[in-house]
């Protein structure tokens, strides 16, 4: 079993500003026991990467945190969503 990070970055991937923003309003991060790193690509680089593979690891360069989670823009991610996967990662 590994130990529950302290903090834990959200990376959005959508390039649109909108959608990024709506994602983040469903998650209530008073409900988390580790500190949230959001990252947001819309902020960084919207364009469209060259491949998926460049876009992930541009994302793991400008975060600092040890575990990420990575939300696609097609995705409704709710809070019980990011426990979960913590949860499924720690075990």
């Amino acid at each position: 079993m590994i130990e529950r990070p302290n903090k834990v970055a959200i990376c959005f991937m959508s390039g649109d500003k909108n959608i990024a923003e709506w994602q983040m309003a469903n998650i209530d991060k008073s409900k988390l026991d580790f500190e949230v790193e959001e990252y947001y690509r819309y902020e960084r680089n919207a364009a469209l990467s060259q491949t998926f593979s460049q876009m992930i690891n541009e994302t793991i360069d400008d975060t600092e945190s040890e575990f990420m989670i990575f939300i696609n823009p097609k995705t409704l991610v709710k809070t019980d969503d990011i426990i979960l996967i913590i949860e499924k990662l720690c075990t």
